[in-house]
């Protein structure tokens, strides 16, 4: 399985465009389990942007486990997009927005059997395969040009382009088209959205894809040229080549290189000639116009509504998809609802109480949910790291509430508390290779004799530490606590996040500290030789060699504290401190050096 993961080798890029103010693609890219998507939000504002990024989060939630037979993937995803169109539905119901949707492929690959694979979509954007330098189109769209047999939207009539006739959040459940096929070496897979291949023509796609240059290079490529025709719509591509490129054939696995056979999957229907419409101008239009007014019915039917009070954005779905950068000094703002008093009670009262509050007042939720993402943001301040809150779906439609929104706090409360015990243990780790004693041999080790007390330096760095290891006590102490007393949207009312007292930024002014010193190691190298004798050299010369190795590590981070330590082997740092213990020396090294 692994193996097979193993092969694909991935480029993104997405851009707004030069008309657009908001993107509203996303991109759902999991090299690790073999599974990719492109979504194409509509719906104006920022909603389409709300629409593609619910779908992409429910298949990252349900469908990246990678060791499933490609049938079972195939019905997660499936069921995936349907509960992400149930969703959008009651979401666009709220917001008034009954246009709310948006398109979707999702490319799969199965762990069993290399040579296979399967697309899902519903939409205009597409999957191209490019084989032996030749580009094929993988998916149909669901458009009404598509359907009236034209090639291209500027084919039909203005008021029908861009009309779509299957997509996610438009129906409760979603008429997915599910196509296998082959998988050799060398394959290569684009998944796009409309703004590429309307504006860019196919033998220019095949020109850029055929291309010596990498997917990287590729990618950027088909963004400027999407560009360069005007740009007018959101683009976005995802590249994934399967294998080697410059190798055909079925794609092969294992130590011994054993090729599979080529599945046995039916060619996909549309491979052959495709149906066009009804053959005539007249028959041709008259289809048009039946599909266009049938989509605008379907597409804007009134939703049965709870109300017309708008909900707060989930954050996690406007969020952009990947190098989220946490910005650790940022006060996040807590809703005043939050600072409620909590009585020392069990987490089943605390449900229950939450319950009955959503019994009572089903907007209550739009308060809480704000709540729910403030805590895993101050969570994710602290730490240093993203802690991402469960999918919002998971609270449940609105007749389904107030039990499913019970459940999703219960599921919110797992979650903020493993991510929490799991920062605590990292940094945990990561501290321990400090403490008073082992700073004490840093500053023995570069103390200029007669130059007086401790250097200012070291007091700095071990109050920073101090305070850093004070703080990750505190968070460990709330952990502890019996569930009643500290629920996770109970943290900030608590004073659990304080300003200044962020753990992250306390190991960064830790380290700053200390990275210096140890980089003054080496200069002091003469001086303890001469002390340690020749019986020392070896000690003096592994005490340079450990510092110089974590100097190296620093200078590969860019200098920059953060980056460092998320790469740092903390025992190799312990080892260090070690190297410098004076109980390692004889003689008179031990002593506080005297004199000039």
């Amino acid at each position: 399985m692994t193996d097979v993961f193993d092969q694909l080798t991935v480029a993104e890029r997405t851009d707004k465009g030069r008309v657009r103010e908001t993107n509203e693609d996303a991109i759902l890219s999991l090299p690790r389990a073999g599974l990719f998507a492109v979504a194409d939000g509509m719906g104006g504002a920022r909603e389409g942007e709300v629409a593609a990024r619910a779908v992409m989060d429910q298949l990252r939630d349900t469908c990246a486990e990678p060791a499933l037979p490609l049938i079972a993937r195939i019905r997660r995803c499936r069921d995936a997009c349907n509960e992400a169109s149930l969703w959008i539905r009651q979401y666009a119901a709220r917001q008034g927005n009954p246009g709310m949707g948006t398109t979707v492929v999702v490319l799969l690959f199965d762990p069993l059997d290399p040579a296979r694979g399967a697309v899902l979509h519903a939409g205009d954007s597409r999957l191209y395969r490019l084989r032996a330098g030749v580009l094929e189109q993988l998916t149909r769209d669901h458009s009404v040009a598509a359907l009236a047999g034209v090639e291209h939207e500027g084919h039909v009539p203005a008021m029908f382009r861009s009309v779509i006739t299957r997509a996610v959040g438009v129906r409760r459940k979603v008429e997915l088209e599910i196509t296998s096929f082959e998988v050799q070496n060398g394959d290569l897979f684009l998944i796009c959205t409309d703004g590429l291949y309307n504006l860019v023509p196919r033998d220019v796609l095949a020109q850029i894809l055929n291309s010596p240059r990498d997917l990287d290079h590729k990618a950027v490529a088909l963004i400027e040229a999407a560009l360069h025709g005007g740009g007018d719509d959101n683009v976005t591509v995802l590249l994934v080549r399967a294998g080697n490129a410059g190798q055909d054939g079925p794609v092969t696995m294992g130590a011994e290189g054993v090729q599979l056979p080529a599945c046995s999957i039916p060619e996909p229907a549309f491979d052959a000639p495709r149906r066009r419409g009804p053959q005539g101008p007249l028959m041709s239009l008259l289809t048009i116009a039946l599909l266009g007014i049938a989509g605008v019915w379907f597409a804007f039917r009134p939703f049965p509504s709870p109300g017309n009070q708008p909900v707060k954005l989930p954050e996690r779905l406007v969020a952009q998809p990947v190098s989220v950068a946490v910005p650790v000094s940022e006060e996040v703002s807590v809703p005043a609802p939050l600072v409620e008093e909590l009585p020392a009670v069990s987490l089943e009262v605390v449900w229950q109480t939450e319950r009955e509050g959503v019994a009572a007042d089903p907007d209550r939720v739009k308060v809480r949910h704000a709540a729910v993402l403030a805590a895993f943001a101050r969570l994710s301040a602290w730490s240093g790291k993203v802690v991402v809150p469960p999918s919002y779906m998971m609270a449940g439609a609105p007749e389904d509430r107030p039990e499913a929104w019970s459940r999703y706090l219960v599921r919110a409360q797992e979650q903020w508390r493993k991510a929490g015990v799991a920062e605590c243990a990292r940094m945990r780790a990561e501290s321990s290779c400090l403490s008073t004693a082992r700073l004490e041999w840093l500053w023995r080790w570069e103390h200029v004799p007669g130059s007086g007390s401790t250097s200012n330096s070291v007091l700095v760095a071990t109050a920073d530490w101090t305070a850093w290891a004070g703080e990750l006590d505190r968070m460990e102490q709330f952990l502890r606590a019996e569930p009643g007393a500290g629920p996770f949207l109970y943290a900030l009312p608590a004073n659990l996040f304080t300003p200044g007292r962020n753990a992250a930024d306390l190991g960064d002014r830790a380290w700053d500290g200390v990275l210096p010193l140890v980089n003054s190691v080496w200069k002091r190298r003469d001086y303890w030789l001469a002390r340690a004798g020749e019986a020392g050299t070896a000690p003096v010369e592994e005490a340079i060699r450990r510092a110089n190795a974590i100097w190296a590590g620093y200078n590969e981070a860019g200098y920059a504290t953060r980056p460092w330590r998320q790469a740092m082997n903390p025992d190799e740092v312990t080892a260090f401190f070690e190297a410098l213990n004076p109980d390692r020396f004889s003689g008179d090294v031990r002593q506080e050096p005297e004199g000039p």
